[in-house]
């Protein structure tokens, strides 16, 4: 993730956390600072620890480090930036649902997962 800070992806983390231990996994979080060098520090470590798949939180990556994770059969999900190809997938957020619903002073719901 490119800010550990930032207040958007705590919850997100905490569904990435709460599904991988469904699925038998344990989350592994690394903080970028939105530097591409800490990018590809995170993920090469990563590929050294045969990881199953990574989620990218940041647009600091290059698109041979995204080549690299595919060529090794590494799952990459991305949150709204890169295009779905083999071991590549994309979520996709619905802002302006979320913003309408804060705009209402209701709760966000979230689909059922």
């Amino acid at each position: 993730m490119s800010d550990i800070e930032n207040p958007f992806f705590p919850e997100v983390i905490k569904s990435f956390d709460v599904r991988a231990r469904q699925l038998g996994y344990d989350a592994v979080l690394s903080d970028t600072n939105y530097g591409p060098h800490r990018t590809r520090e995170a993920a090469e470590r990563m590929m050294e620890h045969d990881v199953r798949g990574v989620a990218v939180m940041t647009s600091e990556i290059r698109l041979k480090l995204i080549r690299e994770l595919a060529r090794r059969r590494i799952a990459v999900t991305f949150l709204d930036l890169a295009p779905v190809r083999s071991y590549v997938s994309n979520l996709k957020i619905d802002y302006f649902s979320g913003i309408e619903q804060i705009r209402r002073g209701g709760n966000i719901r979230f689909p059922p997962s």
